[in-house]
């Protein structure tokens, strides 16, 4: 009888730590899901920056153009 309670006993001791596992790996799993989302909204972020910065320095550099085409006129 008792070799039978320390079986259970065992089972369900595997049983929990098992279930605690999976449920280690599932939060871990949403961690490192939320963390990639971070980061990818962080570089779109950068991207959308970048892109604006590029459109601005576009503008002033065809401004500086017109500028030296006016003095060499």
């Amino acid at each position: 009888m008792l070799s039978s309670i320390w079986r259970v006993f065992a089972i369900l001791l595997e049983y929990c730590c098992k279930s605690n596992y999976q449920m280690l790996i599932s939060k871990l799993n949403e961690e490192h899901k939320e963390m990639i989302e971070n980061i990818e909204k962080d570089f779109s972020e950068h991207i959308q920056k970048m892109t604006e910065s590029e459109k601005h320095l576009k503008q002033a550099l065809d401004d500086l153009q017109k500028k030296k085409d006016e003095l060499e006129k």
